[in-house]
């Protein structure tokens, strides 16, 4: 079970100007969430009505934040995630704080747990296995500084908080989460979270940990494999990106993953996902955040999983396919790529974003590889990050192309390109043909069932399958765009 050291203000206490006391236990977002995550976690209550960030309360000196929060951490410790959920207190117009000093304020708290982390003695008795915990931000939530909260906050207040949001990002890292959330409902008090409010942010908090568990997961893989990476200088640094990549075995899913420093949502079978094949479906489920592409349900699923995957591009998160679609036994080529990775990316162009195409080369030497195996082995992997793929010439002539035969050569030329370059890469012959995929004849859906492809054509069923992937895909875009 793991310890989770909430320190926080009145939201996190559960207080109600209004009322004039705390809401019921039940009703506070700690509390939700200890129901939520069961046994898995043991959450640690501590809030505080006014408790600020930094130290400027003069005559109710047990509101500041740093003076107490030493020897909190110590008498809880050791706890492997510390939520600081402070800063809105800050605001207020009678303390008269800037912006950048609230967020030194908020940062202070990470630098003071790492100060005694270094120091071996505290290392030894307060922190689990000689690690440091994870930290997770709650940053300043919305308040009513127009009307019911107007004498304690103003518009200033107000644009002091976009800043910090704004500027709070630059302190995310492998080991630091942040939750920026607006609009979460208030009572008539204009300042504190209402029922649903605790609601709303106890299901932010819960996805913030679910996502942390498979940034730590995948930084865990990391360090089992023998996995070297070049050309990360290569990695664009504006507009969202497509990664293509070659496709030797079913672990490439994972060294891609592994080897892109930035959350990207891979795109891959759903037989993968779905398939009720434990422990492979939970290894995929921690490991990576995956969308299907249905590659055996003819045009309707492929482009209803293709809209999907435009959608998560268009919100500048990054997006990783295999365009060969299958693997073979370890040969000397690359095959023909089919043409998914050009579908999104002109949509996405389309919509006035300008994605990037990056190729990229997984090289992977076994002399026993087992093509079907999933769990970490003694591969050495090699990934080698391409210079992205112009492909401004290719846009235009699909632009203005009015056939279907000459859209899709648009679309075959950018992907060929970037197999090509792979080819190169890797030093293999380039083979002008795709890959034959044995067909399924059926469509596997969210549950792990299997609809006979014919039957599966019926509008009954795509509108299901596209439900589902609406929901599948709003559930990964609310924990990557806020964090």
């Amino acid at each position: 079970m793991k310890k989770i050291l909430i320190y926080g203000d009145s939201n996190t206490w559960g207080d109600n100007f209004i009322l004039g006391k705390r809401i019921p236990d039940e009703k506070q977002w700690a509390n939700i969430l200890q129901r939520d995550l069961k046994d898995s976690f043991k959450i640690i209550q501590e809030g505080l009505p006014g408790r600020l960030a930094g130290n400027d309360e003069i005559e109710k000196n047990y509101k500041n934040g740093k003076d107490t929060f030493i020897s909190t951490f110590r008498t809880q410790a050791p706890v492997d995630i510390i939520i600081i959920s402070l800063g809105t207190n800050d605001l207020q117009i009678k303390y008269n704080k800037d912006y950048n000093k609230i967020i030194s304020d908020l940062i202070w708290y990470k630098d003071i747990v790492l100060d005694m982390y270094n120091d071996l003695d505290d290392r030894k008795k307060y922190f689990l296995n000689n690690t440091m915990p994870k930290f997770i931000y709650i940053l300043p939530i919305n308040f009513d500084y127009k009307e019911n909260a107007k004498v304690i906050f103003n518009k200033e207040s107000e644009t002091k908080r976009k800043l910090i949001l704004k500027e709070f990002k630059k302190y995310i890292d492998d080991n630091t989460s942040v939750i920026s959330i607006d609009n979460l409902p208030l009572f008539d008090d204009g300042i504190h979270l209402n029922f649903d409010g605790h609601k709303i942010l106890a299901l932010r908090v819960k996805e913030t940990l679910i996502m942390q568990n498979q940034k730590n997961e995948l930084l865990e893989f990391k360090k089992r494999i023998n996995l070297q990476v070049f050309g990360l200088e290569n990695i664009p640094k504006t507009n969202p990106s497509i990664y293509i990549a070659n496709h030797n075995c079913l672990m490439d899913i994972f060294y891609l993953a592994a080897a892109i420093p930035k959350p990207t949502v891979s795109l891959i079978s759903p037989r993968l996902i779905y398939a009720p094949k434990f422990p492979r479906k939970q290894i995929v489920n921690d490991l990576l955040y995956s969308m299907p592409l249905e590659a055996h349900g003819g045009i309707k699923y492929a482009n209803i999983c293709l809209e999907q995957a435009t959608s998560i591009l268009c919100k500048n998160i990054d997006i990783s396919i295999f365009p060969e679609g299958a693997y073979l036994e370890p040969s000397n080529f690359i095959y023909k790529g089919r043409t998914g990775a050009a579908r999104i990316l002109f949509d996405a162009k389309s919509n006035g974003i300008s994605p990037n195409l990056v190729p990229v080369a997984i090289e992977v030497k076994n002399n026993n590889l087992n093509l079907d195996n999933y769990f970490v082995c003694d591969d050495i992997v090699k990934i080698f990050i391409l210079p992205k793929i112009d492909y401004f010439s290719s846009f235009s002539k699909y632009l203005n192309s009015f056939s279907f035969e000459d859209k899709n050569k648009a679309f075959h030329q950018i992907v060929d390109k970037g197999m090509k370059n792979i080819a190169i890469a890797l030093n293999k012959e380039y083979v002008d043909e795709y890959i034959e995929l044995y067909p399924k004849n059926n469509v596997m859906f969210s549950d792990g069932t299997t609809i006979d492809y014919d039957i599966a054509q019926n509008s009954h069923y795509t509108s299901i399958y596209t439900n589902q992937l609406e929901l599948r895909k709003n559930n990964i875009v609310s924990k990557l765009i806020y964090n």
